[in-house]
């Protein structure tokens, strides 16, 4: 039961981090208010993780943390998920994760399949790359032609669903199987969670980084959020886990190139290029780190 309660209090958190990026433009565009936008959006990820979620089980199992370490897994992450939150630093809910599982790997001298790890580094390498062309034919080929606005907002809206569903399916279903196994009880409290972290809480940090985003217009925002939710499907298709926050501001480049403009927050990028390395990198070594450290109070 302890897992149950630690892997859902870890989706309250990734939720309620990323709920204003994924909603608040619905509110601010006129489309819907902004606690419908969340109802809505709680749905949508909840029904990814629910349907597909289960996706993400190849590449958590590939670890092969065992029983005894799933707990401290969990643990580490909460405090790096907390602990981010708590200083405004944006603490990728997947890269994180990833840096996790690979510290308690060199923990145990355990390591993934090579292929996964192949897969792993080549989709990082693409999806940045890809989300700026896909964002870029989005804008400049496909919604620059419409001039309903009415049209343009359920589009608008029908991307965000997508892109909710995506986050459900990828990283939402990479913490869930994080879990023992999967049940219906701990699918359950999964969907409860969702709806907790959307609805009733929203971190700050969140909300700095989807103001960032949601300053620009219908178009751009609708050609990011396709851009990033296709990209989301096709790397949960190979069990892949891609950072959702890096991936929407990278592929504002898109429509940027496609405007001929140098508009855009280069305080939020510069942050977003530079976490989407080194988190990982930090997450990896504080793992081994309060391994250690919890190993030496459990002897005393």
């Amino acid at each position: 039961m302890i897992v149950y309660l630690l892997t859902n209090l870890l989706l309250v958190l990734i939720v309620s981090n990323n709920i204003s990026l994924l909603t608040d433009y619905l509110g601010i565009s006129g489309v819907l208010p902004k606690k419908k936008s969340r109802y809505l959006m709680a749905i949508s990820m909840s029904t990814g993780l629910v349907l597909e979620g289960s996706k993400m089980n190849i590449f958590v199992r590939s670890f092969n943390i065992g029983p005894n370490y799933i707990i401290l897994t969990l643990l580490i992450l909460i405090f790096l998920f907390s602990l981010g939150n708590l200083i405004k630093l944006p603490t990728s809910a997947t890269l994180s994760t990833i840096g996790v599982l690979m510290g308690i790997s060199i923990i145990r001298f355990s390591f993934p399949n090579l292929s996964i790890l192949y897969n792993l580094i080549i989709i990082w390498t693409i999806s940045p790359f890809l989300a700026i062309v896909l964002a870029y034919i989005f804008y400049n080929r496909v919604f620059s032609r419409i001039e309903n606005l009415v049209l343009m907002k359920l589009l608008s809206t029908l991307s965000t669903i997508f892109l909710g569903y995506t986050f459900g399916v990828n990283t939402l279903g990479l913490l869930s199987s994080l879990g023992i196994e999967v049940s219906l009880l701990n699918m359950f409290l999964n969907v409860i969670s969702i709806f907790v972290g959307s609805i009733f809480l929203s971190a700050k940090l969140g909300e700095e980084i989807g103001k960032s985003v949601h300053s620009y217009t219908i178009k751009t925002y609708t050609s990011i959020a396709l851009s990033t939710a296709l990209i989301l499907e096709i790397a949960s298709n190979l069990s892949i886990p891609v950072p959702l926050t890096a991936l929407i501001v990278l592929s504002l480049l898109g429509p940027v190139i496609a405007k001929k403009t140098r508009i855009i927050n280069l305080t939020i990028f510069r942050k977003v290029i530079i976490f989407w390395i080194v988190t990982p990198l930090i997450s990896l070594t504080i793992s081994i780190l309060l391994f250690y450290i919890f190993t030496v109070i459990s002897v005393l």
